[in-house]
């Protein structure tokens, strides 16, 4: 049964498993203070305005620019944390994927993309999450992190379209986002030694 409201796919599947997001955090990039500030740096050089936050809906792509820049699409679960001032809540944000829209003709612009591959997805099928098998290529992964209830779309534009590919590449390292294709672990190969030596 295919259902696009929420609440009847969470009575539906009550009793079953869903399939688990995998967050794979690389904590070196996002330990290195000058590595971030440096990102950080180019974009605010690159960009006019800074980072737009919006509500990712199935229509979103009407508001969005006609223009290249990166994307980010973002969890925020319904639980928040309260704090002793009552004044102050808080809810933890996870990046579920980055992207870019490259600019250089009408089919690759932020409104172009998130019309033409996303929003299809947006809150489409909830029951995605306890199907049989799990996410195999990106279609799949993008189905899966789409619906899920609250997701926040984040984007910048960038006038200079030989940067965004780099900038892409650059925070997807940082994130290792579920949605975008698993970073290999970097391996050092070098001289082999036994793991049990008899003395």
């Amino acid at each position: 049964m295919i259902t696009d409201n929420l609440p009847d796919a969470l009575n539906l599947h009550s009793e079953e498993v869903p399939h688990a997001l995998a967050f794979t955090i690389a904590p070196d990039r996002l330990l290195n203070e000058n590595k971030c500030l440096t990102l950080r740096e180019s974009f605010r050089k690159l960009s006019d305005g800074g980072w737009e936050r919006v509500r990712a809906t199935e229509s979103l792509y009407n508001t969005l620019p006609d223009k290249g820049g990166i994307y980010l699409f973002l969890w925020e679960p319904y639980f928040v944390f309260d704090f002793d001032d009552l004044q102050k809540e808080e809810i933890i944000k996870f990046v579920l994927y980055i992207g870019k829209a490259q600019g250089i003709s009408k089919t690759s612009t932020l409104r172009y993309r998130y019309e033409n591959e996303y929003s299809k997805y947006i809150h489409s099928d909830p029951c995605i999450h306890w199907k049989k098998d799990s996410p195999r290529n990106r279609s799949d992964r993008l189905k899966q992190i789409l619906n899920l209830w609250d997701l926040k779309y984040w984007y910048i534009v960038i006038e200079d379209i030989n940067k965004i590919n780099i900038l892409e590449k650059q925070l997807i390292r940082m994130f290792n986002p579920p949605g975008n294709k698993a970073l290999k672990a970097k391996t050092r190969l070098g001289k082999s030694t036994p793991a049990f030596q008899e003395t």
